[in-house]
């Protein structure tokens, strides 16, 4: 499995994009992740809160950006792309 992330900086927002080749999100609606205490883990993954993207995602709002999860299309995997205004 790989992981790439690319940082793109355009005339007025910068975009950092996570891509994997994992099995993707579960949801269709993708933006349920981002809700606080949600987790779709399997239980041999072992303990967690189901905090960490809700708070990545408060983060983001925090300097007016936003953040997205979608499944790739060209491929098994998913991806998080971050945009933030460029000021």
């Amino acid at each position: 499995m790989f992981l790439l992330m690319f940082l793109l900086m355009g005339k007025n927002q910068i975009s950092i994009k996570i891509i994997d080749e994992g099995q993707g999100f579960k949801e269709k609606d993708t933006s349920r992740i981002f809700k606080r205490f949600y987790s779709n883990r399997p239980e041999k993954f072992g303990e967690h809160s189901g905090l960490g993207l809700n708070i990545v995602k408060n983060l983001v709002e925090l300097h007016d950006g936003e953040i997205v999860a979608s499944n790739r299309i060209d491929k098994e995997g998913a991806m998080i792309e971050i945009r933030f205004p460029n000021v």
